[in-house]
C-alpha cells in the first residue's frame, strides 16, 4: 500500500488511516488524522503530493502529480468516490464530488464544492465559497449554511469511520 518510487518514500503521520487496498506511491506527504479509503491511488512519481491534516480521500479516487504540477489537498478537504485530481489544488474544507475531475493547474477554493461528475479544466480557478458544476465547471451559486453543515457532518462521519477501520486493523491511532 505504501511504496517508494526511486529514492522517494511517502511520509505518513502515524494517526492516519490508509486502507490496505489503497496505494500511496513516491513523493507524498500525508498529514495527521487523514483517511485514504479502499482503491484510492495517490501517485507522486513526477512531482509532489501534499495531503494536509484531516483530508479524506474516498474509494477509487485518483490523485496524481504530473511534472510541474504538484498537488495539494488542503486541511479537511474531501475527494469523493472515483474523483480524479490530476495536478490541481483542493482548498481547505472543499469537496471534490463523486466522479469529478480536476486537471493540471486547476484550483478549487476553500469551502467550495465541485459537484458530482464535473470537470474543472486545466488552469481554471474556482473562488472560495462557491458551488460549481458542469463540463466545464461553472460557478452556480455561493455556498450556504446548509452546505457547510453538510460538509462538517460528512467529514466528521468519515473520520469516525476511519477510526473504526484503524482500530480493526490495529495499525495506529487516529
Amino acid at each position: 500500500m505504501i511504496c517508494a518510487f526511486g529514492k522517494y518514500l511517502p511520509k505518513v503521520e502515524e494517526d492516519t488511516y490508509i486502507d490496505e487496498y489503497a496505494k500511496v506511491i513516491g513523493r507524498v506527504n500525508v498529514g495527521k488524522r487523514c483517511a485514504i479509503f479502499p482503491g484510492a491511488v495517490v501517485r507522486a512519481d513526477d512531482d509532489e503530493i501534499t495531503i494536509e491534516d484531516g483530508a479524506v480521500i474516498l474509494d477509487n479516487a485518483i490523485i496524481e502529480s504530473p511534472k510541474g504540477f504538484p498537488v495539494k489537498i488542503c486541511k479537511n478537504a474531501i475527494v469523493s468516490h472515483g474523483a480524479i485530481v490530476h495536478g490541481g489544488i483542493v482548498g481547505e474544507n472543499a469537496i471534490v464530488g463523486i466522479g469529478s475531475i480536476m486537471l493540471e493547474g486547476s484550483r478549487l477554493g476553500c469551502f467550495s464544492i465541485l459537484a458530482a461528475g464535473s470537470l474543472l479544466p486545466s488552469g481554471k480557478m474556482i473562488d472560495d465559497r462557491k458551488v460549481s458544476l458542469g463540463r466545464p465547471a461553472e460557478v452556480k451559486r455561493e455556498i450556504n449554511k446548509e452546505d457547510i453543515e453538510r460538509h462538517t457532518n460528512e467529514h466528521k462521519a468519515l473520520i469516525e469511520k476511519a477510526k473504526i477501520y484503524l482500530r480493526m486493523t490495529s495499525k495506529s491511532n487516529i
